[in-house]
């Protein structure tokens, strides 16, 4: 039987064979073509349907003639370019449970409107938590032996850790000197006993404060221990966020053991990095110098070196994550708004990053908001009610994000003296990221978390999600695993 193929290029060749004749006869009028076109077109016709004809061996008829079909070549589907298997993808963090805390005062605060920065103690089994906003203070609280898996039952079901191993300590009413009013807690790291502390004044309108950490020198005793510090991290708050151990197959290139981070999670965007960082730095600079118990006013600058910064710029069409980053419709704008950058704007906040271990991504959690109904600046929101700043015009147009960068590009970018070009790292992979207990409407937001490397799971800090009565505002932790 003759194939596709043959059957495509005798027909290619006898088109062309034919052109001088069908020109003539595809477009002349039918009833002025000339009886020699009339022949040869029937010929050629003819010819054709023979040739299909040919091989209909087990036919049990012949069928009518009827015009050539001309097969169609085989065209391959194109292969989409795909994520390679060394990157994670955000469905690689596997539900692993939650928790409760106990509700109630215990020492100097509680768990309700908590700030939610947190610290795992792999010695301990337990986590460092940031409660009330008005005092920040620091307690202990033991993790569950058994976590609630079902995340369809109500919260009142699920398990609730003891009360604290260590009350709610408040930090900063127990140093001696607090010249530059830092009194928010941005990020903490448990390393040989001890606990680093990175803080900002929440509202440091000239973006001109230099402390950013402090150094609890008893982590197992809070209340009870010396208190060292302010030190100043080089890269300030653009920096002084998150914290945690890089894993060691990227220490040589990375040239460090550890690394901090932060983004534009407050007030005062002009200070932060517009999108989430990576800088590495010597938790033992800090550790050290805390021994000699430094004079406050004696600044104690840490090295750190940028990997991936977005630092503000405007207009942010260079240095920031998104060129749409700091945009908002001004105020007295009627909503809605122009939907908001998906991939980073001025409600975004990335409130911890972490290593996914086994792999080549630097994962960052947080939120992000105006994605649907834009963004304006004390926008009168569709309820009638003006914010105090920038929000969408949406009440409910707030969502828990992620954002996946390849270490390799950040490493590349990094590359030389001059760092010019930590900006240029992109997410391979962002957007809404749903999770247990936490809502997609700004009640459930993530707002800390911390990553143990030795069991592989996140634990996860999502607002209010705790909630039982009407006036409690207590958070929930969920847990991830990586398999």
């Amino acid at each position: 039987m003759k194939s596709i193929l043959q059957y495509f290029f005798f027909s290619v060749s006898f088109i062309l064979q034919g052109k001088s004749f069908l020109s003539d006869a595809l477009t002349s009028d039918t009833r002025t073509r000339t009886p020699e076109t009339k022949l040869k077109l029937s010929n050629w016709i003819r010819t054709l349907v023979d040739v299909q004809n040919d091989d209909c061996t087990s036919c049990t008829s012949q069928p009518s003639p009827s015009p050539p079909s001309i097969p169609t070549p085989t065209i391959p589907t194109p292969t989409l370019p795909t994520t390679p298997s060394d990157l994670a993808q955000i469905d690689d963090l596997v539900y692993n449970g939650s928790f409760r805390l106990p509700a109630g005062q215990y020492g100097d605060s509680s768990i309700d409107y908590a700030v939610g920065v947190i610290a795992y103690s792999s010695e301990r089994n337990s986590i460092f938590f940031v409660g009330h906003d008005h005092q920040n203070a620091i307690a202990e609280f033991r993790v569950p032996s058994q976590l609630g898996f079902d995340a369809s039952s109500s919260v009142a079901d699920l398990p609730v850790a003891d009360e604290p191993i260590q009350d709610f300590f408040n930090v900063f009413s127990s140093i001696d000197s607090n010249p530059e009013g830092i009194n928010k807690i941005t990020g903490m790291l448990e390393k040989d006993g001890k606990l680093i502390v990175n803080a900002e004044n929440w509202y440091d309108a000239g973006g001109t404060s230099k402390d950013t950490t402090l150094v609890i020198e008893n982590a197992s005793n809070l209340s009870g221990s010396n208190i060292n510090g302010f030190f100043h991290l080089e890269g300030n708050a653009q920096c002084a966020g998150y914290m945690g151990k890089i894993p060691s197959r990227f220490q040589d290139d990375f040239g460090a053991e550890y690394y901090t981070g932060w983004s534009s999670v407050y007030s005062i965007v002009s200070r932060y990095s517009v999108g989430p960082s990576l800088w590495t730095f010597d938790p033992d600079e800090i550790l050290l110098d805390s021994i000699g118990d430094p004079d406050p006013a004696d600044e104690t600058v840490i090295p750190t070196t940028p990997k991936m910064n977005f630092p503000y710029s405007y207009p942010c069409d260079t240095t920031c994550l998104s060129p749409e980053a700091v945009d908002w419709a001004p105020q007295g704008t009627q909503g809605p708004f122009e939907p908001a950058s998906e991939l980073w704007n001025i409600l975004s906040a990335g409130v911890y990053g972490f290593f996914i271990p086994d792999t080549d991504t630097f994962a960052v959690i947080g939120s992000s908001g105006g994605l649907e109904t834009g963004i304006g600046y004390k926008a009168v929101q569709e309820n009638g009610i003006e914010c105090p700043g920038p929000c969408p015009y949406g009440m409910n147009d707030y969502y828990n994000y992620y954002w996946l960068f390849d270490v390799n590009a950040i490493l590349s970018n990094s590359k030389g003296e001059s760092n010019n070009n930590v900006w240029d790292t992109e997410p391979y992979a962002y957007g809404v990221w749903d999770i247990p207990f936490g809502s997609n409407d700004g009640s459930n937001n993530i707002i800390g978390a911390s990553f143990d490397s030795d069991s592989k799971t996140l634990y996860v800090v999502v607002s209010n999600a705790g909630k039982l009565g009407d006036y409690d505002q207590p958070p929930l932790i969920v847990t991830f695993t990586i398999p």
